[in-house]
């Protein structure tokens, strides 16, 4: 069986039904002519098909897989703004919003655990409602830690 030979780029852009660029392309990336400087047609069929499968500009892509081009691009822009975000203080990273609330959890409970041991001293001999309005104002000093903050927290419970 004779393969099909064409003599000149042009030709074989027809046959392939693309530019004679695109051809010219071909060569550069590696297809060869044959010795006597034709080109075989099949050999040019099997370039183009191998040529439009390559992830660049231009080239035909399935359907499928520009979709999946396209959600990747996506997806990578998603990822830089997220990083942009929290490079610039817009976003705050998961773990410190988690060890932040921890902290004041702790410091919460600390001031709960220890009120009592803390303000009884002070508080004997007076009355009903002196002790109300010392254990109320104390109350409120541990609950308001919750809205301090957070450089204040961190340097309280490092202290």
């Amino acid at each position: 069986m004779s393969r099909t030979r064409v003599k000149t780029q042009a030709s074989l852009a027809r046959a392939l039904g693309v530019s004679r660029a695109t051809v010219s392309k071909y060569v550069d990336d590696g297809l060869e002519a044959e010795r006597d400087g034709s080109f075989d047609v099949e050999k040019g069929r099997a370039w183009k098909k191998i040529a439009g499968t390559k992830m660049k500009a231009g080239t035909t892509r399935t359907e499928t897989a520009q979709a999946s081009d396209e959600e990747y691009r996506k997806y990578k822009a998603a990822l830089m703004k997220q990083e942009f975000e929290l490079s610039s203080g817009k976003l705050v990273a998961c773990a410190d919003v988690t060890r932040e609330w921890s902290l004041r959890m702790l410091s919460l409970r600390d001031g709960f655990l220890y009120l009592g041991r803390e303000i009884a001293p002070q508080l004997v001999g007076r009355g009903v409602r002196e002790i109300q309005a010392t254990i109320d104002k104390r109350v409120m000093q541990i609950l308001g830690q919750l809205s301090a903050e957070p450089k204040t927290l961190e340097k309280a419970a490092r202290a």
